[in-house]
């Protein structure tokens, strides 16, 4: 379907064009169809009651009010929206029991209700039910409920909920006939099935509320006619199975021998060619329509369309399956299997690879003579490579064949005969088209460095299979760890300790994967590897075997890249004064990883602030209590390492005004004035400290107040200690400038 369109035969195409404008419109009205349930407005009525309050909760639910004769509400219903089918299924076998029209006037003072009036039916269900329906525009409005609240909602309101402009009067009741026995999922499949099938836009002349009311009455005064002529209607069929091909099943037998139907039908469902009649089966060009669609429905075809070649060749291009319906004469025939099996490689049909080897030999198995043809062969190679085992002896010593099969598969080099296997130039062909071939190989083939260069540039892993003399070559090592890193395990102990190699294997996709390298069982637990690895990134000691954790080789080596390699080390060596000292040399944060004992060491903490100040987070609570601990941190790291520090030590005058200390250009050679302002800006831990801050205020009054943090800027002793200090700094500027002057006078 393009753009809301049939695509049909052309001889179909062409016969429509003489048809009236009921099926144009009816095939224009496909996307109506596939956007069904947009047209369709359903609901559901309920009386409220005090159990009815959670319904009331969902947003498609309404309440309304209705009014009796001297308009006054005594009936209060819910109304909300419902999917037909599920609304009306649990009533499937419920029988209708009558019909009545209520017909609305088109405006108010209309005298006479003739052709101008708007049509709505409601049908009564025995159990007190009912449904109402109308078209109106577009869509199908239905409503369900007792009968009594449906009959009166129904005068006044439509499905929606919307007011009527004018109400629905009672214009004839008719009761069913018991013979035909009419039920609710009669009615929902009429509804979901031919109607949708023949659904139109709303039109004033040929499809508006009174054809849609008369279309419904003649369903239920006789709905097997109905369906009749539904499946004798030639505008209804040709349009349904062109949607659907199956759908021919349905139709009329005439209609199973009319040959525009039968050939949109098979142009969109092949398999529909069952349901035709054996005169359209006999018809070459729609057996070539079904066949292009579906080649299984070669099964189907006339027994002289079955023995007709073209047909046979394109069914089985469509699917090889097809094979199975052609005679036996066709079978044999070697051009149609080698021209059709290499086109099908990718048929979903013949996905699992055990499945596509169980075939080939089925089908090599109903003629022998196909085991023996080089094309045959071939063409099966290409569904799978082992398809080659089941070849005549003397295919697999031809070395013209064995050189085409290894193009298809290098991994059929082990069905060659012993000879082949022992030539260069097809073991080469092989590996260079899967390198695992080298398996097969001859044993001096497998001592040619050409042969194997070309083996592990296809697959790394061919290394595998190498001579250890070429195992030990540095130049065909470095290839294949190139190709797959996993080909290292492969290669000679001398090799295995090479860093360059080893950091090439780890590299994946773009990246350094250790923990996949060091994965691998032959690498695993190989020091030589793991040590190589360590030595080029500490990184890999995290995936290391647990053993290596504790080899103080192996962790020094990842300990000389960085610090923070302790963090792998073990528990043991974590404990070792010389290993902790290495680590703290490289990054004095990685005291965070020594045992609890060394970070209460004076001498271990003293050196790894002599690196990084900001070490003090992790001392001993007895270090940070430490005046020289704590002075050096600051000295190292500036204020960055005071909050660190004892509750006691961060209110030290002396080591905050240390910490205040701004080292500007202009100060090479000096440490520069404190400035307590700007470490409380910087900091906002300590700006939140009440010590710190207090300490601030005391030397730089309100500047220092302003960087404090907020909840601090409202303490009064604060606020008190900071007017103080400017005060003071104020009387001392007077004093200093009276000195000034009388100086100067």
């Amino acid at each position: 379907m393009n753009g809301g369109k049939l695509s049909l035969p052309d001889a179909t195409v062409k016969h429509a064009k003489k048809l009236p404008t009921l099926l144009e419109n009816a095939l224009g009205s496909r996307a109506n169809r596939d956007a069904w349930t947009f047209s369709v407005c359903c609901a559901e009525l309920v009386v409220a009651t005090d159990d009815s309050e959670e319904l009331l909760l969902s947003g498609d639910a309404t309440v309304v009010e209705l009014c009796n004769d001297n308009d006054e509400a005594d009936l209060r219903i819910i109304r909300h929206a419902r999917e037909v089918q599920a609304l009306l299924a649990p009533h499937g076998d419920a029988l209708l029991t009558a019909c009545t029209e209520l017909r609305q006037n088109l405006w108010r003072l209309q005298p006479v209700t003739l052709l101008l009036y708007h049509a709505v039916l409601l049908l009564e269900i025995e159990g007190g039910l009912a449904i109402c329906t109308e078209k109106y525009n577009d869509k199908l409005e239905l409503i369900f409920g007792p009968a009594a609240v449906v009959s009166r909602f129904a005068t006044n309101y439509r499905a929606t909920g919307s007011t009527r402009q004018q109400p629905a009067r009672l214009h004839a009741r008719t009761l069913l006939p018991k013979r035909e026995c009419v039920t609710v999922l009669d009615l929902v499949s009429w509804i979901c099935g031919d109607l949708a099938m023949v659904w139109r836009p709303y039109c004033l002349v040929n499809s508006n509320c009174q054809h849609y009311a008369s279309e419904l009455q003649r369903f239920l005064e006789d709905a097997s006619s109905a369906q009749r002529r539904l499946e004798g209607d030639w505008q209804v069929v040709l349009p349904a199975v062109a949607c659907e091909g199956g759908k021919l099943r349905l139709a009329a037998d005439e209609l199973k021998g009319d040959r525009a139907v039968v050939l949109a039908a098979v142009s969109q469902d092949g398999l529909a060619l069952q349901y035709a009649s054996d005169w359209c089966r006999s018809d070459w060009h729609i057996v070539n329509a079904a066949v292009q669609q579906n080649g299984l429905a070669l099964r189907f075809a006339a027994d002289h369309l079955r023995a007709c070649r073209e047909l046979v060749a394109a069914a089985v291009q469509q699917n090889v399956d097809a094979l199975l319906f052609a005679p036996a004469h066709l079978k044999r025939q070697p051009s149609i299997v080698g021209k059709t099996a290499a086109l099908r490689a990718g048929n979903s049909d013949v996905d699992m690879p055990d499945t596509v080897l169980l075939r080939c030999r089925q089908l090599l198995e109903a003629s022998s003579e196909l085991s023996g043809d080089q094309d045959v062969m071939l063409a099966l190679a290409t569904f799978d490579w082992r398809a080659l085992q089941f070849a005549v002896p003397g295919l697999l010593q031809d070395r013209c064949f064995v050189l085409e099969a290894m193009h298809v598969s290098g991994l059929a080099l082990q069905f060659a005969s012993t000879e082949l296997r022992q030539d260069a130039d097809v073991v080469l062909a092989a590996v260079r088209q899967a390198g695992l071939a080298l398996e097969f190989a001859g044993g001096e083939l497998r001592a040619d460095a050409k042969v194997v260069a070309a083996a592990v540039a296809q697959c790394g892993l061919a290394l595998c299979f190498a001579t250890p003399t070429l195992q030990a070559s540095r130049a065909l090592v470095r290839v294949a760890v190139v190709q797959d890193g996993a080909a290292l395990q492969f290669a000679s102990r001398e090799l295995r300790q090479d860093r360059v190699l080893v950091a090439t294997a780890a590299r994946r996709w773009l990246r350094t994967d250790w923990e996949w390298l060091l994965s691998l069982p032959g690498l695993r637990g190989d020091r030589d590897v793991v040590l190589a690895a360590v030595s080029q990134d500490w990184h890999a000691l995290e995936f290391a075997a647990e053993a290596f954790h504790a080899d103080t080789e192996v962790v020094t080596a990842a300990l000389e890249q960085s610090g923070a390699a302790l963090q792998f080390a073990s528990a043991t060596l974590k404990a070792e004064h010389a290993t902790v000292l290495q680590a703290l040399a490289r990054d004095g944060t990685a005291l965070r990883f020594a045992m609890k004992r060394l970070r209460a060491d004076f001498d271990i903490v003293h050196a790894a602030i002599l690196q990084d100040g900001l070490a003090l987070e992790y001392a001993s609570q007895n270090l940070r209590d430490n005046p020289c601990i704590v002075s050096m941190a600051v000295r190292c790291s500036g204020a960055a390492s005071l909050p660190f520090a004892s509750a006691r030590l961060r209110c030290d005058p002396a080591l905050i005004e240390l910490a205040a200390r701004r080292c500007h250009w202009w100060h090479l050679f000096s440490h520069g004035s404190p400035d307590y302002a700007w470490l409380l800006q910087a900091h906002p831990k300590l700006a939140s400290d009440r010590d710190v801050v207090l300490v601030a205020v005391q030397r730089e009054g309100r500047r220092a107040l302003l960087a404090a943090a907020k909840e601090l800027q409202a303490d009064d002793k604060i606020v008190a200690e900071a007017e103080a200090s400017d005060a003071e700094r104020q009387q001392s500027s007077r004093r200093w400038l009276q000195h000034a002057l009388t100086a100067i006078i």
